[in-house]
């Protein structure tokens, strides 16, 4: 009934959208004949046309009852006789009812043969279609005559529309509620299955004898009972083919993905006689295997040589203009011949420089790194006098730390460079504390000096997890930092910022797990 509907449907929206856009439709009425008759032609043609598209339909028609034109288009399946019949009828239906547009299809009975017809209407233009009964059967493509099994269209009040003889014959009801099948007919011994059209006044029922139904039941269930013995006398063997050539191959594929997925690259599956597709698989496995153990091998190590290369690289980039300043300060200290403070200059600016480039290392105990901080900022204080002032209070179990070198120096240059001047005194403070989270053991290194603190803008750069511009002079002391400590650390390290009452970075370093020393020896 669904395909049926979607037919009726098509045509629906055929009519609608013929009679509401067609521009022709308005001009058949018009008062001018020629006007009148190229409208005519045109309709004509459209329904012609048209027609070949519904393999459903029996005839299209457009009817004035103003002008009687009447303009159709039939199906190779009519004759002439109902042609005339049907229109006859169609025009003397328009006459005496007037407006005739109905909201679904519905059955009429022209002659002896019943019609399902739709007709829309406006003012006096009808446009519409019309189906044959023995259509309906014809599409369905199963029409059982001999009584035995009978598709029956019927309307909704149970009149049937074909086959009436077979139906009052047996007293068989077709007005019974069709969401679930009911007995009907002489000793309630036919069934009635259908459903009801959702375009039209039409249900479509399906008519069978009980003895249809049971007919070859006694065969069917012979053949079940055969085939189930068959199964049960086979499972056995059924079983050892399934174990020796699916599930035995299967376990040890199985096996292996395990020992794969922990670690284990150097297990081959063992190649037995298995089917092809299997075999194939084993021997792509093995080979996928030693492809990725091969391939881990090679990234690692090319990892390996870039990082060093990089620390290396990120380690040499020192800013020239310390050592500028630094001579330039001894230079006026000597015009001044006070030569004490050259020497306490240069003492410091010795230590500084063998700390600077006393070779390629990646990692030194925290109380150098210290040490090497009070030397700068004694230098610097030489060159401004008392406006600066330092503070530090470290855990003296953090002073064997293993951590990576200038560190902490690049956040003292930084408050150096922002914070100190020459008209009001800065007080730096490096505190170094043990902490204990759920995840292990760390060092909180805090650096804070008692300045404006940082702009919104330079907070943001440093917390944010994004790449800097290494081109920028202003931010590659910290964006030094921040690299060196995710290629020795990856994320168990971490560089803050914020405000209080100055700038303030902490920065946080595992102290159990360390650097990754294998990758990284310290020389």
């Amino acid at each position: 009934m669904n395909e049926i509907d979607s037919e009726l449907k098509n045509v629906d929206n055929y009519l609608l959208s013929t009679l509401t856009y067609d521009l022709s439709i308005p001009n058949l009425e018009y008062d001018d004949p020629g006007a009148r008759e190229i409208a005519k032609a045109n309709l004509k043609e459209n329904i012609v046309q048209s027609m070949s598209t519904f393999n459903l339909v029996d005839s299209l028609f457009i009817y004035s009852s103003t002008t009687k034109d009447y303009l159709y288009s039939y199906s190779s399946r009519t004759n002439y006789q109902e042609r005339i019949t049907v229109s006859e009828y169609i025009s003397k239906l328009a006459s005496d009812s007037g407006n005739i547009g109905t909201l679904k299809w519905f059955p009429v009975t022209i002659g002896t043969s019943n019609y399902m017809l739709r007709i829309f209407n406006v003012g006096s233009v009808y446009v519409g279609a019309w189906i044959n009964v023995d259509t309906f059967i014809q599409y369905i493509h199963d029409l059982d005559l001999n009584q035995k099994n009978s598709f029956i269209l019927a309307t909704p009040q149970g009149e049937a529309m074909n086959n009436n003889d077979f139906i009052q014959s047996y007293n068989i009801d077709l007005s019974g509620d069709l969401n679930t099948y009911y007995l009907t007919g002489i000793n309630k011994n036919y069934m009635v299955i259908g459903q009801d059209s959702k375009r039209g006044d039409l249900r479509l029922t399906v008519v069978d004898n009980e003895n249809n139904i049971l007919e070859g039941l006694n065969l069917i269930q012979i053949v079940i009972s055969s085939i189930a013995l068959l199964s049960i006398l086979c499972i056995p063997l059924n079983f050892i083919i399934l174990k020796r050539w699916i599930f035995k191959p299967i376990t040890k594929i199985k096996q292996a993905i395990k020992k794969l997925e922990g670690g284990d690259l150097s297990h081959n599956i063992i190649v037995e006689d298995h089917p092809y597709e299997f075999m194939l698989l084993i021997d792509t496995f093995n080979g996928f295997t030693s492809q990725i153990q091969q391939l881990k091998i090679e990234v690692y190590e090319e990892q390996i040589h870039k990082q060093k290369a990089e620390l290396q690289y990120l380690q040499m980039q020192i800013n020239p203009h310390f050592y500028l300043n630094a001579f330039n300060t001894i230079y006026s200290m000597a015009q001044m011949k006070d030569y004490q403070l050259i020497q306490e200059m240069v003492r410091s600016l010795s230590d500084y420089l063998r700390y600077m480039v006393r070779g390629n290392f990646t990692l030194v105990p925290f109380e150098d790194e210290l040490k090497h901080v009070q030397t700068y900022l004694q230098i610097q204080k030489i060159r401004s006098g008392e406006n600066l002032i330092c503070h530090i209070d470290a855990d003296q179990q953090l002073m064997n730390l293993q951590m990576p070198p200038l560190i902490l120096h690049t956040f003292i240059e930084n408050i150096i460079k922002h914070a100190l001047t020459m008209n009001e005194p800065i007080t730096v403070f490096i505190e170094a504390a043990w902490i204990e989270q759920e995840n292990g053991k760390y060092a909180s290194i805090t650096i804070q000096d008692s300045g404006k603190g940082f702009s919104a803008e330079a907070l943001e750069r440093i917390n944010s997890e994004n790449v800097w511009n290494k081109d920028d002079g202003a931010s590659i002391g910290i964006w030094n930092v921040k690299q060196r400590l995710r290629l020795m650390y990856r994320d168990k390290a971490s560089v803050t910022a914020s405000n209080n009452a100055g700038a303030r970075i902490q920065v946080i370093l595992p102290i159990e797990m360390g650097p990754i020393q294998n990758e990284y020896p310290n020389r």
